[in-house]
């Protein structure tokens, strides 16, 4: 696939590129150059539908090359498939209202033979088409019994349908997409495979349509979000608006007595299902709400309780903290601490334990072979280098790269443009084509920072901050964040520095004060400087059911970039305690 531009690679920020129609910014050829009283005036026009720009001030004119990748959809055969018999066709309309007309626009057939669940049954067979080419067929038996053939295309059932629109509905059936188009409603598409389970920890096969259609969808200016009203629709409806945008998103809700769309036009009629789409609420917009935006969230917490974040499977780390999407973590320590090992180590337990992916900004971690080496060894528990005693074999190399591939993805812009928006920009993609649940920036002072002259640094970095912490809040990821600190002394031993707080990294209080959580990885060496113990201190904990303040010790086996979790005393060897920094503001808030 060709490099996918986006306006940060030219400088241009402040842009919604889900939004629609002109939007006004500043310009980054003019602008800074221009008067002070003239830098903020959002002299540049970027028409995001066109995706082009012109600048009505020094007319720097351009636009966004986005080539496609163009695919090859492998055609399916669909051998003995019969028109639907009257008495079908009756059963549709009497049972389900779904009228001949839209049946007959669809392509809906019958396959006498379909082999589902071990033996040949009649089936109703819903035709996938990518243009002309069938590319999926979906059997359903009339007491509800699925199969699909094989090698089909998980794509979006009546995709043709959403080429040339700007607006489309997604539900989650094909019995919703046949009603909506009996409802005149010609702009709908389902999901291949209906919803998640609530408890099914891996989503992503369910989702892999999004990465195929996602050329049929990045153009949406709006997209209706007509999943089922039990639990598995509402997970779906959530992960479907953190991947396509929260702020294109619409969401369609039923009747009090119907689940899916099919029931609307049964008991309500065709009209009724219509009124629920154009009655269709946004997603909340950003700091305005009302109470019955969280209607869902409510109830769910009435009757669930607080979900349990994502978990190292290190008992004492675990009992500490807890992984939550939506939230920033800021990570410190002195240098040889070994904090960025620490988090991926984390993060591959994550990645094993919890089916997290992640997407991964780390320009010290560069060539990425050497980083890749690290997460290996991690990952395998074995040294990976020639010459070393008990190395991974070649088979456990090739495993360990096949199970990275499908969890981590290096972010690195063009050009080395390490500006935030760009990094940003990048980070948001991921979320939408693989389904990211966390994101890491290591180091902070890697960041191409572009702090104004009439700021401090304190609010300079107080305001980045707060904007990853709602950039992770509105693409539902936990993002990390590792920043050195600047204020380092030694202990008296002249050996070991004294354990930094979230008060020592630059910037001071607004990295304890903004993040939602943050911990310290400290190495304490002993008298010779060769052997050590790692302990890591959980600082600022936002809420009381993620975790607690407090401490969890490892050992760390530089042969294999492995922690292994000891028993902790009450007492560190280094006399600190994370309490010693503890606030009474912003601690314990419920």
């Amino acid at each position: 696939m060709s490099q996918i531009q986006t306006y940060a690679d030219y400088g241009i920020t402040g842009i919604n590129h889900y939004g629609t129609g002109e939007q006004r910014t500043t310009c980054p050829k003019c602008s800074s150059q221009r008067k002070a009283e003239h830098q903020h005036v959002q002299c540049l026009a970027v028409n995001v539908e066109k995706k082009t720009w012109f600048c009505h001030h020094c007319g720097w004119q351009g636009g966004l090359k986005q080539a496609q990748e163009k695919r090859e959809w492998k055609p399916v055969e669909t051998q003995n498939q019969k028109s639907p018999s009257e008495a079908i066709r009756t059963w549709f309309h009497n049972e389900r209202g779904i009228t001949p007309a839209v049946l007959d626009k669809n392509n809906v057939a019958v396959k006498e033979d379909a082999f589902i669940e071990g033996k040949k049954q009649t089936a109703i067979a819903f035709n996938y088409f990518v243009g002309e080419t069938l590319v999926n067929v979906k059997y359903r038996t009339k007491d509800k019994k699925f199969s699909q053939v094989k090698d089909g295309a998980q794509v979006l059932y009546g995709l043709n349908d959403i080429e040339n629109e700007t607006e489309c509905i997604i539900c989650e059936g094909e019995m919703d997409k046949l009603s909506f188009n009996t409802a005149d409603l010609w702009n709908a598409v389902s999901v291949p495979n209906g919803a998640p389970p609530e408890t099914a920890k891996n989503t992503e096969k369910k989702m892999e349509f999004l990465t195929l259609c996602a050329a049929w969808l990045d153009n949406k200016n709006k997209i209706y979000l007509a999943t089922d009203a039990d639990a598995p629709g509402l997970r779906l409806r959530e992960e479907l608006a953190r991947r396509l945008g929260k702020n294109r998103c619409w969401i369609v809700r039923y009747p009090e007595d119907c689940k899916d769309a099919n029931d609307v036009l049964k008991k309500h009629g065709a009209d009724r299902l219509r009124q629920c789409v154009e009655k269709a609420e946004m997603y909340p917009v950003e700091g305005v709400f009302s109470v019955n935006d969280f209607a869902d969230d409510f109830a769910d917490l009435y009757e669930n309780g607080y979900p349990d974040g994502a978990k190292s499977g290190y008992p004492d780390f675990d009992r500490l903290i807890s992984f939550h999407k939506g939230q920033l973590t800021a990570i410190t320590g002195v240098p040889r601490s070994g904090k960025s090992n620490f988090l991926d180590q984390i993060l591959i337990r994550l990645a094993d334990r919890q089916q997290w992916k992640t997407a991964l900004f780390t320009p010290e971690n560069y060539p990425i072979k050497v980083h890749l080496q690290r997460l290996a060894e991690i990952l395998v528990g074995k040294p990976f280098l020639p010459h070393l005693n008990g190395r991974m074999s070649k088979a456990e190399s090739n495993i360990a790269r096949l199970w990275l591939n499908e969890s981590f993805f290096y972010v690195l812009p063009p050009d080395e443009n390490f500006k935030l928006d760009a990094i940003l920009e990048r980070i948001a993609h991921l979320v939408m084509r693989e389904g990211i649940q966390a994101a890491v920036i290591d180091p902070w002072n890697t960041i191409e920072h572009q702090r104004p002259r009439d700021m401090t640094e304190t609010e300079y970095v107080g305001k980045v901050l707060n904007k990853l912490k709602y950039f992770a809040r509105n693409h539902d990821i936990h993002l990390f964040v590792v920043a050195h600190p600047t204020k380092m002394s030694k202990q008296a031993d002249g050996v070991n520095y004294e354990v930094p707080t979230l008060y020592s990294i630059m910037g001071s209080s607004n990295w304890f004060n903004v993040v939602d959580n943050g911990f310290v990885v400290h190495r304490q060496f002993d008298k010779t400087g060769v052997n050590s113990t790692t302990t890591v201190y959980v600082q600022k904990i936002k809420h009381r059911y993620i975790g607690v303040l407090g401490f969890a010790r490892f050992e760390f086996d530089e042969s294999c970039q492995r922690y292994t979790e000891i028993s902790a005393p009450k007492q560190p060897d280094d006399g600190y305690m994370p309490e010693d920094d503890e606030e009474e503001e912003d601690q314990q808030p419920f």
